[in-house]
């Protein structure tokens, strides 16, 4: 009963620190979300029932796009070519039992350079990944894919590179 108590309050917790987060960097958890000029914004759940409800439609709006996907760890492993992936479920809702009978997931694949941050996850957990997408083949597939925040990161890092650059082209003109 104790074990129970605490792993329902550990869940709860952790589902609040997400909301907060993603409620923080305006993520929506309505079928189609933020566009910017980088990426589109969508949760694994919205993504995945996209797909169910109009495969065509959606490679429409994802297919060979970059995009920005949220969830839940389902699972961490490799193919059988060695090629290592994340599946996400849920959204910022999380995800239930039932998800985890589930067939169909966002299978989110990793270059060997983020081995070290692969090793750190845990299923349950929740991730952030911005990667290419490539559509549906049983789990709809994301290529390329690089952790959300070190994305973000480095987007932030190349926005100030490229404004200093411009600052100092500015003062030598002058």
């Amino acid at each position: 009963m104790i074990l129970r108590k605490n792993f329902c309050i550990s869940v709860l917790a952790l589902l609040c620190v997400f909301t907060l987060i993603t409620r923080s960097n305006a993520y929506q958890e309505t079928f189609i979300t933020i566009e910017s000029k980088d990426y589109i914004s969508i949760s694994a759940v919205s993504l995945m029932n996209l797909y169910d409800q109009n495969e065509i439609n959606a490679d429409d709006m994802f297919l060979d796009k970059r995009i920005h996907v949220f969830g839940f760890i389902k699972d961490i492993g490799k193919d059988i070519t060695g090629n290592m992936y994340v599946t996400l479920m849920g959204g910022t809702e999380g995800y239930s039992t039932k998800d985890s009978f589930s067939f169909k997931a966002v299978q989110c694949f990793f270059k060997a350079e983020h081995l070290d941050f692969l090793k750190t996850l845990k299923k349950g957990e929740p991730l952030e990944v911005i990667g290419n997408c490539e559509g549906l083949m049983i789990n709809v597939l994301v290529k390329d894919c690089q952790p959300g925040h070190w994305f973000a990161n480095k987007l932030k890092a190349q926005k100030e590179e490229a404004a200093k650059k411009k600052s100092a082209t500015q003062k030598r003109k002058k």
